[in-house]
């Protein structure tokens, strides 16, 4: 909750989003501990955010600077 921590959590856009993102980011965290690679903890957030029908493109690229990144955009 960076918003809450600098003391502008009124000023966050977004906000509602925002907090639900971070939710399922935590939910999965918790339920999977940090034993896990990148390629477990992107499937589980994908399942997660279908569950809870927040949007999202899974395995998209990324362009910056000519350089291309996987991401997942929610």
């Amino acid at each position: 909750k960076v918003g809450i921590i600098c003391g502008m959590e009124d000023k966050l856009l977004y906000r509602d989003e925002v907090y639900a993102i971070q939710g399922a980011l935590f939910d999965v965290y918790k339920t999977m501990g940090n034993m896990w690679g990148e390629e477990v903890y992107q499937q589980c957030l994908e399942k997660e955010l279908a569950l809870r029908k927040i949007p999202f493109e899974a395995k998209c690229d990324l362009v910056s600077n000519h350089v291309v990144f996987s991401c997942l955009f929610v």
